[in-house]
């Protein structure tokens, strides 16, 4: 592309053979500028012009470097990751690469300059680098820590069905829409600038919408059992569901299952305007915690009444809750916690079961070796809030797992 640069700018792109032509209505001395992707810019100045006179002017453009770009993907200094999506990005040129059964990537011919790094692959938390300068050809190794993270801004793997026409899913940067309450950018709260909208096209308030149905969007499955204490997943939303003639009546429901039930977080159905931080969900709170564990987001348009209807998701993340150094007492079979402790008349317990079981219970005994409570658990981790009408004095709570006991941790009830 050719740029005459004066107060009044002539813009012109060369043909397939690299001719071109621009101009100026007046004559006089001009800076012109090329621009071609894959070369460096070039300006020549003081480019005379003149009324009625053809100026010919070749220029010769330098190629930008070419570089080969390899390294691992690694975690804990030397465990190599399979299948980690590594994404090299500047405002000219898009790499993306897969490691290999090594963790090992490969960009053979990657143009000179600055790039966005982004590296990412589900079960892992999601890493950006900016403005990596590539200059010469090298081996970079990358490191990548274990968690649940997805800014979207790489393909991780969600799944999306629905039945509605127009409105489904999709990752993408957001369009600008000719309405305030719609966000036209990712969330703030997280690198990137891609997020999951429901529908991109087009520019106006109505356009791609979900409408007269539904669109659900699923995780990849999640190991929260082996991997957490205790999740807290959180994310951030947008809902827009206008009211018209009649009342808005649509909904953007978060869904959360373990392989055999599901059960709902929230449903949002008031317009949030912007980006919404969720709350800090303890899912354990809600379902028991197992090695498969999907999260969803449905929007659906009801059929009583047609509204505008758009959604967003992005900085979906699940952190640890409780630590193992959180734990008070911990053995071979169970992680435990006591609060407070001493206390009066209501104990809390959180805990987590290290292995495999059949039967689960929570027991209490006296200093006598006499047991006064016991609870019948079905999660392997969770809380238990026990009220212990007791006299005050030590006690001791200990769990059992297919008829073995655990250690056993004293507590004490005051007056």
């Amino acid at each position: 592309r050719c740029l005459a640069a004066s107060s009044r700018l002539s813009a012109a792109a060369s043909d397939a053979t690299g001719n071109y032509k621009t101009g100026q209505p007046t004559p006089g001395n001009f800076e012109v500028k090329f621009r071609a992707k894959g070369f460096f810019d070039l300006t020549i100045s003081m480019v005379p012009l003149e009324t009625g006179e053809v100026t010919l002017l070749d220029a010769e453009m330098t190629p930008i470097p070419i570089h080969n770009i390899q390294g691992f993907i690694v975690e804990d200094h030397d465990v190599r990751v399979e299948g980690a999506i590594i994404r090299l990005e500047n405002q000219d040129f898009i790499y993306v690469d897969t490691t290999d059964a090594e963790g090992k990537y490969l960009f053979p011919s990657v143009k000179e300059g600055d790039y966005k790094v982004f590296i990412g692959r589900w079960g892992y938390l999601n890493q950006l680098w900016e403005n990596l300068n590539f200059d010469h050809d090298v081996v970079r190794y990358f490191a990548v820590t274990r968690g649940y993270e997805d800014n979207f801004n790489l393909d991780l793997g969600w799944s999306v069905i629905g039945d509605a026409p127009t409105g489904q899913w999709e990752r993408d940067i957001p369009k600008p829409m000719n309405f305030i309450q719609m966000p036209t950018f990712d969330s703030p709260a997280d690198p990137g600038d891609r997020a999951y909208v429901t529908g991109n096209k087009g520019f106006s308030l109505s356009d791609d919408d979900v409408d007269k149905g539904f669109t659900l969007l699923t995780s990849p499955p999640m190991q929260l059992r082996s991997r957490y204490n205790r999740p807290l997943l959180s994310y951030d939303a947008w809902f827009f569901n206008p009211n018209a003639a009649t009342p808005a009546d649509d909904s953007l429901t978060v869904l959360v299952s373990n392989g055999k039930e599901t059960v709902i977080l929230e449903a949002i159905t008031e317009d949030t305007f912007a980006w919404r931080a969720s709350p800090r969900f303890d899912l354990a709170r809600f379902i028991e915690i197992t090695d498969d564990m999907r999260i969803a987001f449905r929007v659906a348009d009801t059929e009583a009444n047609g509204h505008i209807l758009e959604a967003g998701i992005d900085n979906f993340k699940v952190e640890e809750g409780l630590s193992d150094e959180d734990f008070g007492q911990a053995d071979e079979l169970v992680k435990m916690r006591f609060h407070p402790n001493p206390f009066r008349s209501e104990l809390t317990i959180d805990y987590k079961v290290e292995k495999s079981y059949d039967e689960l219970k929570l027991l209490v005994f006296n200093v006598l070796g006499q047991k006064i409570e016991e609870v019948s658990l079905e999660s392997a981790l969770g809380t238990v809030q026990l009220e212990l009408d007791f006299a005050p004095g030590i006690y001791f709570v200990a769990f059992q797992l297919d008829g073995k006991l655990s250690d056993a941790a004293s507590v004490v009830k005051g007056f």
